[in-house]
């Protein structure tokens, strides 16, 4: 699932990030949310947008981590919703026969629940009420 173009919009604003701001997502505990944030900030139109290599642990060892505290203000954020990136459950199963496009289930392969293939679904999902 993803926010509505406005949500999106409402908290990037409360987090201080704006149109043309330069963000970097890492996760602390290996899981894939930081990848997720990357995917979610260039799918409204984030273009500066990198993914910390190695996570917060990495470079807490490495001692890159600043100790500054951050100061965060309120600003404009007007994502564009770009539809043509986005698929719904119709258009996902709709593809099962057309074979048009590629479908990649980026979750691990004990997490996923597809229906077919090599995943398993034995793991608990990491987040309640995902599909």
């Amino acid at each position: 699932m993803i926010p509505s173009p406005e949500r999106f919009a409402e908290k990037m604003a409360e987090r201080g990030i704006g149109d043309g701001d330069r963000v970097v997502v890492y996760d602390a505990v290996g899981l894939s949310s930081a990848g997720r944030a990357w995917w979610m900030l260039r799918l409204y139109g984030h273009d500066n947008v990198a993914l910390l290599d190695g996570g917060l642990p990495k470079w807490q060892v490495e001692g890159a981590r600043s100790t500054a505290p951050s100061r965060s203000f309120r600003r404009a954020a007007s994502p564009p919703f770009p539809a043509e990136l986005v698929r719904d459950k119709e258009a996902i199963r709709a593809n099962l026969t057309r074979r048009a496009e590629q479908v990649v289930d980026a979750r691990a392969a004990a997490a996923s629940k597809a229906p077919r293939g090599n995943l398993a679904g034995a793991a608990p999902r990491p987040y309640p009420g995902e599909p």
